[in-house]
């Protein structure tokens, strides 16, 4: 299996901040559905499908701005249109949480994937990413399952679900910043050795 994140010396990811706004958001809508939990109100599916619409979103165009960088990033970009289009319909249709879970658990999936290539590139924060998304898949099941089944409210799962996946997608984005500064750091020694040698 090839590496995901094929960066080059001279090059670094583009548009990181992606990660860093829709995970930030998928948190604060987590801690939303507890105040809606602690209020005794159902939640609306509309701010969990803007959500999954601006994550989808952003994951495609991240997919295609950094193609030459990520390999397979095609099955990215799939991903990235799957939940954008769910989103539209959760949104538009408010369906059962069935179809939430359904999107969560590819989100989940998706960085999930991303923590373990993060691991074949010995970053040591992979590991954290790794738990983040794994609760995030376990939510999704009981999503999809039904919390009814364990005697869980749903706003309760729901919001165990966006935070956790808030949290993986901000641990990402960090290691991502990694990235780019040690490509940078790279760029400029580069740079200067070439000055040097020139001189």
């Amino acid at each position: 299996m090839s590496d995901s994140f094929n960066t080059t010396i001279n090059s670094s990811l583009r548009n990181i901040l992606f990660p860093l706004v829709t995970s930030t958001g998928s948190i604060l809508t987590g801690f939303y559905m507890l105040s809606l939990l602690i209020e005794n109100q159902i939640a609306s599916s509309q701010i969990p499908g803007i959500l999954f619409i601006a994550s989808g979103l952003s994951l495609s165009i991240f997919s295609v701005q950094n193609y030459k960088l990520i390999n397979g990033w095609g099955l990215y970009l799939l991903f990235g249109l799957l939940i954008l289009l769910t989103g539209i319909y959760i949104t538009v249709s408010e369906p059962s949480v069935y179809v939430t879970g359904l999107a969560s658990l590819l989100r989940s999936g998706i960085l999930l994937g991303a923590a373990w290539d993060l691991k074949k590139h010995e970053h040591a924060d992979w590991g954290n990413i790794g738990i983040a998304s794994i609760t995030g898949v376990i939510f999704s099941v009981i999503l999809i399952a039904g919390p009814d089944t364990l005697e869980l409210p749903v706003n309760f799962v729901m919001a165990g679900l966006f935070i956790s996946t808030g949290i993986a997608g901000l641990l990402l984005y960090l290691e991502l910043r990694k990235v780019n500064r040690f490509y940078g750091l790279l760029k400029k020694l580069t740079k200067s050795t070439k000055l040097v040698s020139i001189a």
